[in-house]
């Protein structure tokens, strides 16, 4: 008997172990998206390409400073409007 439990105790830990793996392994045989939100954030997990990173990181056409990740989960920078900060001021006065 494990941890000093009694069998019957042992018997329902299994059993609900056994149906929590069965279900994780259903769950893993579907197709994930490869791009979406969890959590409120964004998250990317396509193979990053350098014409995303540039759309990204260095962006003049979008008035967003936070910007979805290339790859992983949450906000990278778009390090133009940090080089350019009064055109970022200008672009948004244009964008409301």
């Amino acid at each position: 008997m494990p941890w000093g439990l009694p069998t019957p105790t042992v018997a329902v830990i299994e059993a609900v172990d056994h149906k929590g793996v069965e279900t994780m392994t259903k769950h893993d045989t579907t197709q994930r998206e490869p791009q979406g939100r969890l959590g409120g954030l964004p998250y990317d997990l396509r193979r990053p390409t350098v014409d995303r990173f540039r759309s990204r990181a260095w962006n003049p056409d979008d008035p967003h400073v936070l910007t979805p990740k290339t790859y992983g989960w949450g906000y990278g920078l778009n390090f133009y409007w940090l080089a350019h900060p009064r055109q970022l001021v200008r672009a948004r006065r244009r964008s409301r």
